[in-house]
């Protein structure tokens, strides 16, 4: 009886349906005058929203015009201007790798504007994490949210 319980129960956790959850993962990395930046998108998102944007089948500077033309950043209040590194498409991701010069005046306060996604994907969220002085910190931005401002260490 009791094996059969565990099967029983067993047989529903396989059977539970897996909820993915729509993201978007921007990790900024702070070392000296330059930032580094790592975009991690889901290929099936990003491709859906790049078509609907500029009614053309995706490709890779198409995907990368997209991410610029729904991203700011402003450390300052003085706008970033990022330089694309890198485009990779790797098991079902978008991965890009940006960077930024900040300016060399004491780094007080950023902001950043996301809405990749937002519009073309339901539920989506894009998280960003920041990595500075040896300490992470993560900020939530999603249809309701689509800016923050926050003091830099």
């Amino acid at each position: 009886m009791k094996l059969y319980i565990i099967a029983s129960l067993l047989s529903l956790l396989v059977a539970a349906p897996v909820h993915d959850i729509p993201m978007g993962i921007f990790s900024l990395t702070f070392e000296g005058e330059q930032i580094q930046m790592d975009i991690k998108l889901e290929v099936e998102d990003i491709e859906k929203a790049v078509g609907l944007y500029y009614q053309q089948k995706s490709n890779d500077r198409l995907v990368e015009q997209y991410v610029l033309k729904h991203t700011e950043w402003y450390i300052n209040d003085a706008q970033l201007i990022p330089e694309l590194c890198s485009t990779d498409k790797i098991e079902g991701h978008y991965l890009l790798k940006m960077n930024f010069i900040a300016p060399s005046m004491p780094l007080t306060s950023m902001t950043i504007e996301n809405k990749c996604l937002l519009q073309e994907v339901k539920n989506h969220s894009n998280i960003i994490y920041i990595h500075q002085n040896g300490q992470r910190r993560g900020f939530r931005l999603h249809k309701e949210r689509q800016q923050t401002t926050f003091e830099l260490q």
